[in-house]
């Protein structure tokens, strides 16, 4: 999977991952978008069930058949040994923004915020520290942050760079946000209960938790009639999300708390300069001693 990625070949990557059998092939053609984690899951979980199947060439006919049922309902996603297999009344919730635009700029604002509150410093103290783990590293936020951290002829005072970096930021952030609500939307065990995002946010979660509580004080059967029916708050909900999509092609990204000429613009400059700087510096110092050896060798 490695070597698809790193020359950005999709389509070869899901093609292979596709020929180890229709199950497979069926959860890629679920995925949002290039979404190379979700496709490399995919793959160990079918090397997984290759190796097991594989291992099970001795048993009886009828051994076999219970082993593939087993994988069958795995990898089709169908939960085993979870909670609703063992009796309990398992009810789930997604809380959905009734305004998808007021709710990516409030994206955007966070991954500002993010920002003055320590992002860059917490991420080269890890990094400095070796601390950060691989798959820490790959994550939003993380991951861009190293980038910019490690980025070739860094210098002092960059406000491009630094814009360029937050570009990069709050874009893989907001690409997830969408990713999320389609998920979700593909997901039919959840209930949707929309959140009014011009709240504010305190009356958002007392709105929320007494939606929920109401619900999950239904019988089973009150609960599945009242939220799976085509007329439903949820289903009314749900398609409203997927409608408003349409409209977010014309969203404008602008800037909420680091705007140009702002006292917290310069502060995070100063810190991102500072790190930047201790960063750097241990690059060169691994740099050097690589040199080293391969001279001493």
């Amino acid at each position: 999977m490695t070597s698809f990625q790193s020359s950005d070949n999709w389509e070869g990557a899901v093609h292979h991952v596709a020929s180890h059998g229709p199950i497979f092939e069926q959860r890629i053609a679920k995925l949002c978008g290039r979404d190379w984690y979700r496709l490399r899951r995919t793959l160990e979980i079918a090397l997984t069930a290759q190796e097991e199947q594989q291992q099970k060439q001795g048993l009886r006919e009828d051994d076999k058949a219970k082993h593939n049922d087993i994988i069958e309902k795995l990898f089709t996603g169908e939960r085993v040994g979870g909670l609703d297999t063992l009796g309990y009344d398992v009810r789930c919730f997604f809380l959905c923004p009734d305004d998808r635009m007021k709710h990516t700029e409030l994206v955007d604002e966070r991954c500002e915020i993010m920002l003055t509150r320590g992002l860059l410093d917490e991420t080269a103290s890890l990094y400095l520290a070796g601390e950060l783990p691989e798959m820490a590293a790959r994550a939003i936020g993380y991951r861009q942050t190293l980038d910019y951290l490690e980025r070739e002829g860094a210098k002092d005072g960059d406000e491009d760079a630094l814009n360029e970096y937050l570009n990069q930021f709050t874009t893989a952030t907001r690409r997830y946000s969408k990713k999320q609500m389609q998920w979700f939307r593909k997901d039919d065990i959840f209930t949707f209960v929309p959140i009014k995002i011009s709240d504010e946010k305190a009356k958002r979660v007392d709105d929320a938790a007494r939606i929920i509580g109401d619900l999950i004080q239904l019988s089973r059967d009150e609960y599945d009639q009242q939220c799976f029916a085509e007329d439903s708050v949820s289903a009314k909900t749900m398609k409203e999300n997927e409608a408003q999509g349409k409209g977010m092609k014309f969203y404008q990204f602008k800037r909420f708390i680091l705007k140009p000429g702002t006292p917290e613009l310069q502060q995070v400059l100063v810190e991102a300069d500072r790190c930047s700087n201790q960063v750097q510096a241990k690059k060169q110092r691994v740099s050097t001693e690589a040199d080293a050896e391969s001279d001493t060798a």
